[in-house]
């Protein structure tokens, strides 16, 4: 890869944008917090999604709505049993037990309606398909997973939350959904028809599906690589601002280095 050339990825320009401190300890310090509950049950969502869209290549049929259920509640509980758990004060005064039991509860019903009311509409042409791009005047490549390209020539991305959080003044923003089109055309040599995103929400009483469209070109390619090389001044200078005050992501109920933050006032 070019002379062995560092990368960065979407989720690090992201972490670096929202907090500073945060990126250095996680990236630079390599100090690793255990997931949160919301974390576990994302990642076990995706796994069942990639579950069936491999399979789903070439048999083009989607899988059992128990397989791809059993399958994510099993990833959960691995995901679990492998990392551990960060409580945040979301979880109230619950006990881990009867937290991780909800959660695995969730993450049944968030999978049922990913196969149910979301997989349907997609032909996968890959799925988790890691990608790069490279950047000849920046000082790191780009590099990052694609959860699903369809064969109608559709990037699309899988978001599980507890609450409505993507609209679409969020989507035709987002700098990842730019960096998957960006690999799209680096790839195919044309932009892909659209980016999605499929908001899996799995709070209150019923859980749903939220999707969203937009579209990517030349203007959106210019402005993240000039995001990215500005966040990429910084951490070559060693740069790691903190997270601007009133931030609702600075909490403890967010951030696992909260606590020991020395930009906090406990």
């Amino acid at each position: 890869m070019e002379g062995d050339k560092p990368h960065i990825s979407p989720s690090q320009v992201a972490s670096y944008t929202r907090c500073g401190e945060a990126y250095r300890r996680r990236y630079i310090e390599h100090e690793i917090i255990p997931p949160t509950i919301a974390l576990h049950k994302g990642s076990a969502i995706h796994k069942g999604a990639n579950f069936n869209f491999s399979q789903k290549i070439k048999s083009r049929v989607d899988l059992k709505p128990k397989e791809v259920v059993d399958f994510s509640v099993a990833s959960f509980e691995s995901s679990i049993k492998e990392k551990d758990l960060t409580l945040s004060s979301e979880d109230g005064s619950k006990s881990k037990v009867d937290i991780v039991a909800q959660a695995k509860d969730r993450t049944a019903q968030v999978a049922g309606i990913l196969i149910k009311d979301s997989a349907p509409k997609f032909q996968p042409k890959s799925t988790e398909e890691e990608v790069y791009i490279t950047l000849p005047s920046s000082s790191h490549n780009l590099k990052g997973f694609i959860d699903l390209e369809t064969e109608d020539e559709r990037i699309v991305d899988y978001k599980t939350s507890s609450r409505a959080t993507w609209n679409q003044e969020k989507t035709d923003r987002d700098f990842q959904l730019t960096f998957y089109a960006m690999a799209y055309r680096s790839k195919n040599g044309k932009d892909p028809k659209e980016v999605a995103v499929e908001n899996l929400i799995d709070g209150g009483k019923q859980v749903r599906v939220a999707p969203f469209v937009s579209r990517r070109g030349w203007n959106d390619y210019d402005a993240a690589i000039k995001r990215l090389n500005a966040v990429l001044n910084g951490i070559n200078a060693g740069v790691y601002s903190p997270a601007h005050d009133g931030a609702w992501w600075c909490a403890p109920a967010y951030c696992g280095y909260w606590h020991s933050c020395p930009y906090v006032k406990k």
